[in-house]
């Protein structure tokens, strides 16, 4: 035994081809805890399909990124009613970030619960919900009409804060779903997070991006696209607060808004934000 040595660690970085990894048929990946823990994926793909990763946290601020993935090629999330990738608070404890990085992101979930999303870092307690950041190429979300759901669910249903999501891809395509980081039950007392995506195109579809927060303050919303901005199919962009100080920034090559599509952006008290709409 005295001649045995160590052998070094293993770092998934250091290996040249990387394979794919499939989480299916209602698995169940868990870190959640009092204070929820990191889960890590390192792939060449990477799928979950009607399974969770999951890293909740409760009374203790749970570590500062709770699930992240970095997949040279395709990211594919896919669910019914229950989140695919779920860092939420549900106590006094702030939850930890997602992090996602991929050649390509595609989702598909269904749901008439609009309290969950496939990807769900909301709060329901004091502690603040979690930051989502996505860096992709393409990135398509596509929803059932009869139950759409949420793609992004980063807002509060208590006093603590909604997260932030910060998006950054190639052609973006949200269909019959959304983002939310604000309150979608009119019963939250904290403030939404702000809604940043920079992309090649962005296209809504029936697709809405809110940042509510009809007792507290809402969230900025700054969208830029080098290319086409289209909203279709009564699809909406709202950042309505009671405390004011919420801008909303869209910035593209082209706009178009169509077949009932909106941008609302309201304040009951105090000083408005500014709004700013550019077409190159």
């Amino acid at each position: 035994l005295a001649n045995l040595r160590h052998a070094p660690n293993i770092n998934g970085q250091s290996f040249t081809n990387m394979g794919t990894i499939t989480i299916s048929e209602n698995s169940l990946v868990d870190v959640s805890s009092n204070q929820a823990g990191t889960v890590k994926i390192r792939a060449g793909d990477l799928l979950i399909d009607h399974s969770t990763v999951s890293a909740d946290t409760t009374d203790l601020d749970g570590v500062p990124v709770a699930i992240d993935i970095d997949v040279i090629g395709a990211v594919s999330l896919s669910n019914t009613d229950i989140p695919a990738l779920a860092a939420r608070s549900f106590g006094a404890g702030r939850a930890g970030d997602t992090i996602i990085s991929s050649g390509s992101l595609t989702g598909t979930f269904s749901s008439l619960d609009f309290g969950t999303a496939l990807i769900d870092t909301h709060t329901v307690g004091t502690g603040n919900g979690g930051n989502v950041t996505i860096k992709t190429g393409p990135l398509t979300v596509n929803g059932d009409p009869s139950a759409p759901g949420n793609f992004i669910y980063s807002g509060t249903l208590g006093d603590g804060n909604g997260g932030n999501v910060t998006i950054t891809a190639g052609d973006v395509q949200i269909v019959s779903s959304g983002i939310n980081t604000g309150d979608n039950t009119f019963s939250a007392f904290g403030n939404a997070g702000n809604i940043t995506i920079s992309s090649n195109s962005l296209v809504l579809d029936t697709g809405s991006l809110l940042a509510d927060s009809f007792f507290a303050q809402g969230g900025a919303i700054s969208l830029e696209s080098s290319g086409l901005m289209n909203l279709s199919n009564f699809s909406s962009i709202s950042n309505n607060t009671l405390l004011g100080n919420n801008p909303l920034t869209m910035k593209a090559d082209r706009i178009l808004l169509s077949d009932g599509s909106f941008v609302l952006t309201g304040t009951a008290l105090g000083d408005g934000g500014d709004v700013s709409v550019t077409a190159r």
